[in-house]
């Protein structure tokens, strides 16, 4: 009777443990499908922040020709220097 007792024994032990790795496979394979989708989204941030600071960039390059233009517009249209003829 004890012998029987001890096959039971070991039978639920070996299903326990069996379990056990079933799940822990299960933990690994949803933390790396979980690690992926982390990895992705910071790539799509970094990606999406470079375009951010290149749209910066050149939004002040444009402003900065912007200005120089209108400068020497302004210095040429108002200068307001009026040439005489001499008599």
């Amino acid at each position: 009777m004890s012998n029987n007792s001890w096959k039971v024994e070991m039978k639920s032990k070996y299903h326990t443990l069996s379990a056990c790795t079933e799940y822990l496979k299960y933990l690994i394979k949803v933390t790396k499908e979980k690690e992926e989708v982390v990895m992705k989204a910071k790539l799509e941030d970094t990606v999406y922040q470079q375009k951010i600071e290149e749209d910066k960039a050149l939004q002040e390059s444009r402003s900065d020709r912007e200005s120089v233009m209108s400068g020497l517009t302004n210095s040429s249209s108002g200068s307001g220097i009026i040439v005489r003829e001499r008599e």
